[in-house]
């Protein structure tokens, strides 16, 4: 979630700890079916433009809230409709 209250280089240093992290292979041995895709989620259009400009990425993905929640779906259903795979928020209960 970006708030438009970090300068661009605080957010290229994130995104390229995202693609080292990928990179690496650390990902798809935690992973190993799911495709490496990060959504970032932003405040307008134009911040998307010069989000853009500091990643080549073809992982990191943006978009406003305001177009996220346009239409009523599920977010299942948004994320799949885009290539993402939501993993679960809960916990494994110890057992």
């Amino acid at each position: 979630m970006d708030r438009d209250t970090e300068r661009p280089i605080v957010l290229r240093k994130k995104f390229e700890k995202y693609i080292t992290f990928k990179e690496s292979g650390r990902y798809r041995n935690l992973f190993p079916e799911w495709a490496f895709k990060v959504l970032v989620f932003t405040t307008t259009e134009e911040r998307i433009e010069s989000l853009q400009q500091i990643t080549t990425s073809d992982d990191i993905w943006f978009c406003t809230m305001e177009e996220f929640l346009r239409e009523q779906l599920n977010h299942a259903h948004w994320f799949s409709l885009r290539g993402f795979y939501a993993l679960s928020a809960v916990s494994k209960k110890k057992v």
